[in-house]
């Protein structure tokens, strides 16, 4: 009787075995590598501009691009962002599948000329930029 038990829960297992399907499937912040979860190696960080106005009527788009070893993008790596002036806006602190997060600086309503350095954080792995406010210029005149 323990043969034909065992042959039963041999033949089962086989069937069970034979239905199934085998889908690997890359866990988020793995840089797209089934079943390791790969350490962040890069952040870079990008502004859409060089320079931002200090009326504070315009902003710019902040890019940080995560990455890891082989320089594949990382998808579900959460990022901290923040800025030394300014105002920072990031609607959303996880990377999609191109390794970014997007954010928006303005000038915070200070109109004095500064360099704002944004900097980005994903697993202590760090990256900056730095954005130059400009434009205001104060003259005052005297009687000659």
């Amino acid at each position: 009787m323990r043969k034909l038990i065992h042959l039963a829960t041999m033949i089962a297992a086989m069937a069970l075995v034979g239905c199934g399907e085998n889908t690997i499937t890359a866990p988020p912040g793995s840089g797209g590598l089934p079943g390791v979860g790969a350490p962040v190696a890069g952040v870079t960080v990008l502004a859409s501009s060089p320079s931002l106005p200090s009326d504070s009527a315009q902003t710019l788009t902040i890019q940080a691009i995560v990455r890891d070893s082989n320089n594949v993008a990382m998808d579900g790596v959460t990022v901290i962002m923040s800025s030394d002036s300014g105002t920072l806006t990031i609607t959303n602190p996880v990377t999609d599948q191109s390794g970014i997060v997007s954010a928006i600086l303005n000038g915070g309503g200070d109109p004095t000329p500064r360099s704002i350095t944004v900097t980005a954080d994903a697993q202590g792995v760090t990256g900056s930029v730095s954005v130059d406010v400009t434009g205001t210029d104060i003259s005052i005149t005297g009687a000659s």
